[in-house]
């Protein structure tokens, strides 16, 4: 473990600057290999799968660092990651060639060309912020706020808590394909979205407004939650 915040802060960092571009990768192999009228499921699966993995972490690395400390599981990680690598690096085929106007030019100039010009479309900004505020209740809530206001405001115990927090990331993972495949199938990318921020902005106020509702009444909130904020997974199309 690390000795300083600075360090622990620094290592997280790391962590989702490393998965940022791996659901970019993901992404990317989904554009070249895949139907483009799948990609809005396909990118609800990858953030589905995300989600479930982020679970089982959860509920088995406590008791792995029981059973072998902290510094074996991050032995095993490591081993875990090169294993997957070399699978990654066997069986993903080859990226298909480049036209030979982008083999001449070289990757930084591609990249910043592109990146100027998707910067300049007021379509980038706005997207971007509904697909980040769709994320506010996990990044922000689920991972941040929520064991404080579900013990100190809704006077649950720890373990509700948890069940609650839970829920939320469950439902998530099963709304973030549904509306995935609703875009697909209804070859419509703005209407989810909308919809979607819509009602992820009334639930959150109704779970916020609510605070002295039962633990049922809560759940029932905490997956619709999940549930509605999964077109934040269309916004990446």
């Amino acid at each position: 473990p690390a000795d300083t915040l600075f360090y622990f802060g620094l290592g997280r960092a790391f962590m989702g600057f490393a998965s940022s571009f791996s659901f970019v990768g993901v992404m990317y192999l989904c554009t070249q290999w895949f139907p483009r009228e799948k990609l809005a499921m396909l990118s609800g699966l990858t953030s589905g799968l995300g989600v479930l993995g982020a679970i089982l972490a959860q509920s088995w690395l406590p008791k792995l660092k029981a059973e072998y400390g902290y510094n074996n599981i991050w032995v095993i990680s490591i081993v875990a990651g090169i294993v997957v690598v070399a699978f990654i690096f066997k069986y993903i085929p080859k990226d298909k060639a480049a036209p030979k106007a982008q083999q001449q030019m070289g990757v930084w100039t591609q990249c910043k060309e592109h990146i100027i010009f998707i910067g300049k479309q007021w379509r980038t900004w706005n997207i971007g912020l509904i697909t980040g505020a769709l994320y506010m209740p996990f990044a922000v809530f689920a991972d941040f706020l929520s064991f404080p206001y579900f013990t100190k405001i809704c006077s649950f115990s720890s373990t509700q808590a948890a069940i609650l927090v839970a829920i939320l990331n469950l439902s998530w993972a099963i709304g973030s394909p549904f509306v995935g495949w609703l875009s697909d199938a209804t070859q419509s990318r703005k209407k989810p979205i909308i919809v979607s921020g819509f009602l992820t902005a009334l639930s959150f106020a109704l779970l916020l407004l609510c605070p002295g509702a039962s633990f049922g009444a809560t759940a029932f909130i905490m997956a619709l939650i999940g549930v509605c904020a999964g077109g934040r997974a269309v916004g990446f199309i």
